[in-house]
């Protein structure tokens, strides 16, 4: 026993021996299969939704559960003779077709960058990385930090390339420096697209994802100004039709509740979510080759360094002018109600808030009985007590 002051035992920590066999079984399951499988009923739902339905009113039977079929069906043979069952038909195909295309692009787009950022720096199990990124805001934070848009760096180009490649400092077999370098560059902006889609439509698909609490379907809006009018436009410039999404948000300054329409192309949406697929799938694919002695496979990238990608990418990301005026969302202010006059201006010095004066939380009000809310600006506060 060795004499003098102790010490708390410290937390145990992780054996490293641990990880081969941790990494043997993360990259034993494709994650992108999953996906793909996902995508392909929506393309399927989406294109033949009629023979789906046949599939379905037929019965499907999965180890002894059953959907549809006689005396499972209900009314619903019934029913095909009303023809007011055939757009309601429709208007569930559409929904679904617009719900699960938004769904399935953010959720794809979350697993990308969850997958990117386990990957860098070449940690010992990437399969760790994902597992203790649990604060969701601290991830979007890291999402915003990493995705600025900004020119890459010496230390982002690397990060891409040691991601993506199996080398970070040189091309791989058959490519040249100048399309190596360039590919890098595209899978960049690729990344840097999906992070802002993930950023930026979160309120879209938290309201998608908790409690399904949208009203997706097909809406319309112009806006006809005198140069329309001139020149005859028909649709005029700036105007939204088709797909949509109805959901209620908080937003603006100040952060206010608000109806909003999000206007999307599902097919679109389709089309990006098969490019973050590869691009999930590239990370895995080298992952493996790293991090494992499994069958290796062969990595398919060469799509991103091929020449004409970056001019496909950059038409594809930034639409022409003319596109860029359609609206692609629209959102009204719910009704609020005040316990003050709608002009704000203090009841003693009679000011009104200065421009950039946060007047919610700094100005105060005080209640006389049966009467509306009298406010007072931060200094009259003080001395009105």
């Amino acid at each position: 026993m060795t004499a003098g002051p102790t010490i708390p035992l410290p937390p145990p920590i992780l054996d490293g021996e641990d990880f081969p066999r941790l990494n043997t079984w993360f990259y034993a399951v494709e994650p992108h299969e999953y996906f793909d499988k996902r995508l392909g009923l929506l393309v399927v739902q989406a294109g033949k939704p009629d023979a789906v339905e046949s599939i379905i009113r037929g019965g499907v039977e999965y180890e002894g559960f059953r959907i549809g079929g006689p005396g499972l069906a209900g009314d619903g043979e019934a029913r095909r003779d009303d023809p007011r069952d055939d757009e309601e038909d429709a208007r569930r195909h559409v929904q679904y077709v617009i719900a699960e295309s938004v769904a399935l692009l953010h959720y794809v787009s979350e697993t990308l960058l969850r997958f990117y950022f386990a990957h860098v720096g070449l940690p010992p199990c990437p399969w760790l990385e994902i597992a203790k990124e649990l604060n969701h805001v601290s991830f979007k934070k890291r999402i915003e930090a990493r995705f600025d848009g900004a020119e890459l760096t010496d230390e982002r180009r690397r990060d891409v390339a040691q991601v993506f490649f199996p080398s970070a400092s040189s091309p791989p077999s058959g490519a040249t420096r100048e399309a190596w370098l360039e590919g890098i560059e595209n899978l960049e902006q690729w990344l840097t697209h999906f992070a802002h889609w993930f950023l930026d439509e979160s309120n879209l698909f938290n309201s998608v994802k908790h409690g399904l609490a949208v009203h997706p379907g097909k809406s319309g809006i112009e806006l006809n100004t005198p140069e329309d009018e001139r020149l005859g436009r028909n649709p005029p410039l700036i105007h939204a039709k088709g797909p949509s999404v109805a959901f209620l948000e908080k937003t603006g300054d100040p952060r206010r509740w608000h109806y909003t329409t999000r206007w999307v192309e599902p097919q679109r949406l389709m089309a990006e979510t098969v490019m973050a697929l590869r691009l999930l799938r590239g990370i895995w694919q080298i992952g493996r080759i790293r991090y494992t002695d499994l069958e290796k496979g062969r990595v398919r990238l060469d799509l991103f360094t091929q020449p004409g990608h970056k001019e496909y990418l950059d038409s594809f990301l930034e639409p022409g002018e003319n596109a860029r005026l359609i609206i692609n969302r629209m959102s009204m202010d719910l009704g609020y109600r005040y316990a003050y006059g709608p002009e704000l201006v203090c009841v003693k010095c009679g000011r009104k808030p200065e421009p950039g004066e946060l007047a919610q939380t700094t100005w105060r009000g005080k209640a006389e009985p049966c009467s509306v809310l009298e406010p007072f600006c931060p200094q009259c506060a003080t001395l009105a007590g």
